[in-house]
């Protein structure tokens, strides 16, 4: 921006800015998501543009190129905002996930809307109610794992760790939807999603607070440019 403030996209392996009624993958990694059932990617959002899924909706990386995460951590970030409806699977209501791997038999990572409250996807259980969820409004949501925990902040703000072995995962990332068993795409969310980035590393809270410092006060004429992640080079925003 203006201030000349960059971010650090050391370990960044996805960068969907979900503009143009794209899922392309803006990491360098190639990581493009297949858009499947209909989830209207031509829509604003919270920067620019961004994604609606409408309750029976979700976009999906594709399956032939699952993420691998090693055992130095992880996280998983995007703008969400969701419209307080009930969804076919009622009290859970997805924004990001990912399954153990690309035919997954269990979610490993990833946040949603419990009952009107945040929660983390550990090992394929819920940390349950981990703070009040805001709906119909735009929040910044940040999922960090490492091989003990998983912590979640929103808004620049840490909300709560839960306990969980965390290790590596071969994964498939699912947006609007979880992966409850084998086939099985259920608990999907009501509203919209914008700019999600996944990190094969665990962010610090002084990065995940100026992501979210410099994009809070960004609208739809903001101007982004991204280098690859392997060039340890820094993201200017």
């Amino acid at each position: 921006d203006s201030t000349g403030r960059t971010l650090n996209m050391t370990g960044n392996v996805l960068l969907w800015h979900l503009n143009g009624n794209s899922t392309a993958d803006s990491s360098g990694m190639s990581y493009d998501g297949v858009q499947e059932f209909g989830p209207d990617c031509s829509v604003s959002g919270r920067l620019n543009g961004g994604c609606y899924f409408s309750g029976d909706t979700y976009a999906q990386i594709n399956t032939s190129t699952n993420i691998y995460f090693s055992t130095g951590g992880a996280t998983m970030m995007a703008w969400v905002w969701h419209d307080g409806s009930q969804t076919t699977a009622g009290y859970v209501r997805t924004a990001l996930s990912m399954s153990d791997s690309k035919d997954g038999t269990n979610f490993q990572q990833g946040f949603a809307d419990y009952y009107n409250n945040w929660t983390l996807f550990v090992n394929g259980g819920y940390g349950t109610y981990l703070g009040d969820f805001a709906e119909n409004e735009w929040n910044h949501a940040v999922a960090v794992y490492t091989e003990t925990n998983a912590s979640l902040y929103v808004n620049g703000v840490f909300m709560a760790s839960v306990s969980g072995n965390y290790t590596d995962v071969n994964s498939s990332l699912y947006l609007g939807t979880n992966q409850y068993s084998a086939g099985n795409l259920n608990q999907e969310w009501k509203g919209y999603i914008d700019e999600v980035a996944i990190w094969n590393r665990s962010l610090s809270e002084q990065e995940i607070l100026d992501i979210y410092n410099i994009q809070k006060n960004a609208y739809s004429n903001i101007s982004m440019e991204y280098r690859t992640s392997n060039d340890n080079s820094n993201w200017l925003a």
